[in-house]
């Protein structure tokens, strides 16, 4: 089955970092997300069809908030145009409002606006 994204994902200009909560670990950096879904870059590659637990922490926005939670399925994963990385999709699964708003806050703080 071929992968087609819905909405068009937001490119961000600040690298958020993505943990794997389960393992504890960091697996990459957020470089497009939408409040569907997000890619993201790192050193390994990801599972296909897996899901995954991720914090996404965005210092910049954190008052109170440790980091945005969400669950998602990698949906594809390939190597990056620089070989020692890896791309992935991911689509969110059951995003609640609270990290929906988050999300819409992180893509109107650091969305990679182009100039006219």
């Amino acid at each position: 089955m071929i992968y087609t994204k819905r909405l068009t994902r937001n490119n961000i200009i600040y690298y958020a970092d993505i943990f794997d909560f389960d393992k504890k670990k960091k697996i990459g950096n957020l470089i497009e997300i939408n409040t569907k879904g997000m890619k993201i870059i790192g050193k390994n590659n990801c599972i296909k069809n897996e899901s995954y637990n991720f914090e996404i922490v965005i210092e910049p926005m954190l008052d109170s908030l440790s980091g945005i939670f969400l669950k998602a399925n990698c949906v594809w994963s390939a190597k990056s145009i620089n070989p020692d990385f890896y791309e992935s999709g991911f689509e969110f699964e059951n995003v609640d409002r609270i990290n929906l708003a988050l999300i819409t806050k992180l893509i109107q703080e650091f969305k990679f606006m182009e100039e006219a």
